[in-house]
């Protein structure tokens, strides 16, 4: 996928802090986004896992919405976006972020390349038992502790992440007992976070799932309540508000990267909505 000009959310990290982050890794806690917690859709291009200990929120990522709880674990690849639906801040949790260079001199960094865990569409919520509940908590408070040591920090992630690659695993045998048509949903969803700023026809997709556009078309509308095509135009639309609140692209740019053809076309598709220009919603 093409890269934008700039998605530098660790340099937002330090504002809020008032302090330097290591450049390949920090771990933080909710009292960080509590202070300024961003409010539109928004990526940064480390990765990141997230331990829930009280409380809930929703999330969206991508175009699934997620409702964190207690003892839930979450888990975003770089680049993806999301998004904070709830206008308050009801949860106690704690967030790893790291990048590849953390593995750099102890550990072979690519691994990341091959790990399902991070990609888009996938679950990228998983509910712990207590055992493994206790088991994340006790790594991070590892990490927490010894964040001037990288070397001692690189193969606790690397314990983490293995133990993720378990848990999705143990899910896999359990997505046995999804219906055909949830599965269909499910790929269709990881289908459009992969392609969608290139491929916006529903053929393309339907050919990938080897199935007719018009079987896709009720599948989707049954599973999840809108058209292929809407959610298509919903992951465009998050992607549009990120780059207007995170980048200095101006309005042409965006329109092109998104692959409108005219400017004016994007600006009637985001007004229509968001009832509001992109102009009026990069300065709100």
């Amino acid at each position: 996928m093409r890269t934008p000009k700039t998605f530098e959310f660790h340099r937002f990290v330090e504002g809020i802090l008032r302090t330097q982050t290591n450049e390949s890794f920090f771990i933080a806690n909710q009292s960080l986004f509590t202070e300024s917690a961003p409010d539109y859709p928004f990526r940064s291009y480390f990765y990141g896992i997230g331990l829930v200990y009280e409380g809930e929120r929703s999330l969206r990522i991508g175009i699934e919405d997620y409702q964190l709880k207690a003892k839930d674990l979450l888990v975003i690849g770089p680049s993806i976006i999301r998004h904070w639906l709830d206008n308050h801040w009801d949860l106690k949790h704690t967030a790893l972020f790291f990048t590849s260079d953390i593995f750099q001199t102890s550990i072979n960094a690519a691994f990341l390349n091959e790990s399902r865990v991070f990609r888009a569409g996938i679950q990228h919520v998983i509910s712990l038992s207590d055992t493994d509940f206790g088991f994340f908590d006790n790594i991070f408070q590892n990490i927490n502790n010894h964040q001037k040591y990288p070397k001692i920090v690189a193969p606790l992630i690397m314990a983490v992440i293995e133990k993720i690659e378990i848990l999705y695993i143990d899910n896999q045998l359990d997505s046995k007992k999804f219906s055909r048509k949830q599965q269909l949903a499910k790929a269709f969803c990881s289908l459009i976070n992969t392609h969608y700023l290139e491929n916006k026809d529903v053929l393309f997709y339907a050919d990938k799932l080897n199935i007719t556009p018009k079987y896709l078309s009720e599948v989707i509308k049954e599973q999840t309540g809108k058209s292929p095509k809407n959610l298509i135009e919903q992951l465009l639309m998050e992607e549009a508000k990120s780059l207007l609140k995170q980048t200095e692209m101006n309005i042409k740019e965006i329109s092109f990267w998104l692959g409108f053809d005219d400017p004016s076309y994007f600006t009637k598709a985001f007004k229509t909505s968001e009832q509001m220009t992109p102009f009026e919603y990069r300065n709100k």
